[in-house]
């Protein structure tokens, strides 16, 4: 065993559905089972409650009390959400998420690319944020952005950080097994004729290495309706990706967008950014202070 248990009194089970959703869940189950069997109290936060959560609390919580938080003022200013997921399992949770969330939200089950074709898709039931089109699925880099953000956790003092590190491949065994499925990419042109979208104030682009694909799939004359950007953004040195960060800030700056690039400070050394683009007008329009 890494840890004694014995003496637990307090447990706190945070971000449970991130948990899940990266496979972690038989891991919990099976550090759960080596809890003491004496009172103690546990806390589970969620920002979802999907069935694999909705199970847990059910199995290992005593007369939980739920305590939820909704943004009422979300609803009441009318906001749609258009969310695009084209794995069908995960589709399928999507839609549940959307619905427990009170929120208008319609889910497509399909994804977005530079035009309208059926591809193939790298699924990993367990560590499924990291699925994508089979044509841009490394799991061996991703393996390496954990590695590295553990690394560079560690050189930031973070106690725990070792320990992972030195069961890394332990711990990871198992959760980049894939499963290939064809699944369906519409490009946003399309969907915004269809659905009679006139505006969008925020677009927000997290495909694993495909988001210059989705890009291309906007129409010049789409680019009009569209006030911000956030996305992640791929650009590894020595990789297909190399420069795309730069690429697509002057593309976006020369269509009017004020544009500014980070890297979480543990991400550093891979390949992951994120861009936020907000278009000057928009910008105008609305106050700098509430963008």
């Amino acid at each position: 065993p890494y840890a004694k248990l014995d003496g637990v009194e307090h447990l706190v089970l945070d971000e449970a559905d991130r948990m899940l959703d990266m496979g972690f869940l038989p891991d919990i189950r099976r550090v759960l089972r080596h809890l003491p069997n004496k009172p103690r109290q546990t806390l589970l936060m969620s920002a979802t409650m999907p069935p694999g959560v909705r199970d847990l609390t059910r199995k290992y919580l005593v007369d939980p009390v739920h305590v939820r938080l909704r943004q009422q003022a979300f609803g009441e200013r009318g906001a749609r959400i258009y969310a695009f997921e084209p794995v069908p399992a995960l589709s399928e949770s999507l839609r549940h998420n959307a619905q427990a969330s009170g929120a208008e939200v319609r889910v497509f089950n399909h994804g977005l690319g530079a035009r309208e074709e059926e591809v193939e898709f790298t699924y990993y039931p367990r560590y499924t944020m990291m699925s994508s089109q089979s044509a841009y699925a490394d799991a061996a880099s991703e393996v390496a952005v954990i590695k590295r953000y553990l690394e560079n956790e560690r050189a930031q003092g973070a106690a725990a950080a070792e320990q992972l590190l030195d069961h890394a491949e332990e711990l990871l065994e198992g959760r980049f097994e894939a499963e290939r499925q064809r699944c369906v990419l519409r490009p946003l042109t399309a969907v915004i004729k269809e659905e009679g979208v006139e505006w969008i104030d925020l677009l927000k682009i997290d495909v694993q290495r495909a988001e210059v694909d989705v890009l291309q799939g906007l129409a010049e004359t789409d680019w009009e309706r569209i006030g911000q950007l956030v996305m992640e953004v791929h650009d590894g040195k020595g990789e297909a990706s190399e420069g795309r960060v730069t690429e697509l800030r002057e593309s976006l700056e020369q269509r009017g967008y004020r544009v500014t690039v980070e890297q979480d400070e543990l991400l550093v050394g891979t390949d992951r950014h994120n861009l936020y683009a907000v278009h000057e007008q928009y910008e105008a329009k609305i106050g700098r202070a509430h963008v």
